[in-house]
């Protein structure tokens, strides 16, 4: 046999047994111990493709099928495996290089709050002239204490504490210099009144906070340092809250003022669909206002009559944000829970959910469960001072 010949043939004898191990042997990451057989499966492969790389790009199929029509086959399955590969080098490095394997395995240990995406990802919803109008609606309840009113009557919005300081968080996350003022969410569904979850304002917490309209970045990226008096509302003590009551955890609160402000519009009757997807806003650990499951988050689990669950993407500080249908930019609900962190024991990361889905999915109280209800103009009042089982 010819040396070019032998070369071929010992390169077909290594493709066919990989290709057999690369079938029996796929990613799959649900455990520590999974991780550490990932990373070592990527750097084999890593060293395969090194070494028969340059044997591919300098023999052709058509001089493979002269030794046999069959290894043909198995080089285009393994120049197709290669591709692959790069493709998943390119989606799991970032995150392999970036967390040790303890890291790792401590990540998959917990519950996690990211699902789906490797990385938490802030986004702006396409607008749609109701989706403008939730946006616009979504408020972020922050403490009088950052704000300083202005001789002109402004606000000054003391943004100086970062994720980073207000978490311990790990100094290579992805959110460590962003700034953090806003200790819950809320939307506004009538000119004078915001839902939130219940444990942000239970027990005469609202009386600390404000509600502030446009806590979010400008067109080009900065955050706003003032903002204007209409822009800023106080609470009053005419708040209606239960706090996980028939599995519900929701407020409303009235602020001092009416606003102009378009409210956006709430499910009154029904139920969410099962599947559905959803999308929510807020402003996780307490950043300017994103969006999350844009277009990857929907309903799981949609069985309790008080509850669903859903795979957004939230952070601790979530709690409280309105949680949308994409089909319609209905809201189906107040976002519960967001408030977990993974402890390395010298700082905490964001906690991660592997597309395996081995993660518990997001807890929303259903909007219905409120005790809502319009008046003859049409305006959302409250109609009692107790909670509801929602049936």
């Amino acid at each position: 046999m010819r040396p070019r010949a032998l070369r071929i043939f010992l390169l077909v004898v290594a493709v066919t047994i990989v290709v057999v191990s690369a079938n029996a042997a796929d990613f799959k990451i649900s455990s520590a111990e999974d991780v550490t057989r990932a990373k070592k499966e990527w750097d084999a492969r890593v060293r395969f493709e090194r070494a028969v790389d340059p044997i591919l790009k300098d023999v052709s199929l058509e001089e493979l099928t002269l030794i046999s029509a069959s290894t043909a086959a198995a080089i285009t399955r393994v120049q197709s495996e290669i591709e692959n590969r790069s493709r998943l080098k390119k989606a799991i490095d970032p995150i392999l290089r970036k967390y040790t394997i303890e890291e790792l395995s401590i990540i998959l240990s917990q519950a996690s709050i990211h699902h789906g995406d490797t990385t938490p990802v802030l986004q702006a919803k396409p607008a749609t002239p109701q989706s403008v109008i939730n946006r616009d609606a979504t408020v972020a309840l922050i403490p009088i204490s950052l704000l300083k009113k202005q001789a002109d009557g402004t606000y000054q919005l003391n943004t100086s504490t970062t994720v980073g300081a207000a978490f311990a968080m790990c100094a290579r996350e992805q959110f460590f210099n962003e700034p953090s003022a806003a200790s819950c969410a809320g939307v506004l569904i009538a000119p004078d009144l915001v839902i939130t979850a219940g444990h942000c304002v239970f027990n005469a917490q609202y009386l600390d906070l404000a509600v502030v309209f446009g806590y979010r970045v400008d067109g080009s990226g900065q955050l706003p340092a003032f903002y204007k008096a209409d822009d800023v509302r106080f609470l009053t003590d005419e708040t209606d809250v239960t706090n996980v009551i028939f599995g519900q955890d929701w407020g409303i609160v009235t602020l001092d003022h009416a606003v102009t402000v378009s409210p956006a519009r709430i499910r009154m009757s029904g139920v969410v669909g099962d599947q559905d997807g959803v999308y929510v806003i807020g402003y996780p650990a307490g950043m300017p206002e994103s969006a999350a499951g844009i277009a990857t988050a929907n309903v799981k689990d949609n069985r309790d009559n008080d509850v669903f669950m859903a795979d957004i993407d939230t952070l601790e500080r979530s709690s409280g944000s309105p949680v949308f249908n994409r089909n319609d930019d209905t809201v189906e609900g107040i976002f519960e829970h967001g408030d977990k962190w993974v402890n390395t024991g010298t700082c905490n990361l964001i906690m991660r959910c592997p597309a395996s889905g081995i993660c518990a999915d997001e807890e929303v109280t259903r909007i219905r469960c409120l005790p809502l209800a319009p008046d003859v103009r049409g305006v959302l009042k409250i109609s009692g001072k107790t909670s509801q089982p929602c049936k």
